[in-house]
């Protein structure tokens, strides 16, 4: 597994706690840094999440274009809710990571009930804590994903 980080501010403690996780962890600081990947398989997106409200702007829109331009080769899973996904509104013409699956918590987050929305978010499933969720992806991959707050 590889993991990319994308440098922005200063990281919280618990962005710290899981960049210690993956010790092969490559910085994103420019959209040239981000990775096209050839072989088939999953882009877990978790870059924003719920509490998104204006839209994105600048050079992570170019990411999420990078992200995108993957879709036919890459399964994308998004945690929460998918990046550029604004919380509580419509996020129609505006830059958004369009997943083929969401994984959100707890409950059901209003940007993935709204119509508009539904075509970014694909398949959508909402996890209590504490559980395990098996997701069956395209190329006969499995993702398995424990759950925890």
């Amino acid at each position: 597994m590889k993991a990319w980080l994308l440098a922005q501010g200063n990281p919280s403690p618990d962005n710290l706690a899981n960049q210690a996780l993956f010790p092969q962890l490559q910085v994103i600081r420019e959209p040239g840094d981000f990775p096209r990947m050839e072989e088939p398989g999953v882009i877990v997106d978790a870059l924003f999440g719920t509490g998104l409200n204006r839209p994105l702007e600048g050079w992570i829109t170019r990411i999420i274009h990078q992200i995108n331009d993957q879709r036919t080769r890459q399964d994308i899973v998004s945690i929460d809710l998918p990046s550029g996904l604004l919380t509580d509104k419509s996020t129609k013409g505006h830059p958004c990571v369009h997943a083929r699956y969401t994984l959100t918590f707890e409950y059901w987050k209003l940007a993935l009930l709204l119509p508009e929305n539904g075509l970014l978010a694909g398949k959508r499933y909402c996890s209590p804590s504490g559980c395990t969720l098996v997701i069956r992806l395209r190329f006969k991959r499995n993702i398995i994903l424990r759950i925890w707050r």
